[in-house]
């Protein structure tokens, strides 16, 4: 633990807001730095979705439009303190890495999760 989901609006990489490889090891790298994770423990994964929209019934017409959202799944039993300070360092690299575009509004959100322990499994192969 944690895994990590980014999701995002492809339009962010297409107007070159950011780039997916490097906020992984960007998100990688300030969860290892909270030493709350052991460094082989950290996974995530980013998806671009071309389908989305934000807002209304005629979102899609908003092509000024993008979001990126993080979710930061960890193991129940972390202090409220520590879950605040994932989310904070967590929007602080979505801050870092997605460069305001003209013309583009964009959404960025961080949210942490837990995970009920007796309902994880997890194996090495």
């Amino acid at each position: 633990m944690p895994q990590v989901i980014v999701e995002y609006s492809n339009n962010l990489v297409s107007h070159k807001a950011f780039e997916p490889a490097k906020l992984v090891k960007a998100i990688n790298q300030v969860l290892l730095e909270s030493k709350v994770f052991q460094e082989n423990d950290i996974k995530t994964l980013a998806h671009g979705n071309d389908v989305f929209a934000v807002g209304g019934p005629h979102a899609n017409d908003k092509a000024e439009q993008a979001f990126i959202f993080c979710k930061v799944y960890i193991l129940a039993g972390r202090s409220a303190e520590i879950k605040q300070q994932l989310k904070q360092a967590t929007m602080q690299v979505l801050r870092e890495q997605v460069k305001p575009v003209a013309g583009l509004e964009i959404q960025a959100s961080a949210d942490i999760n837990d995970m009920e322990r007796n309902l994880f499994m997890k194996e090495t192969f």
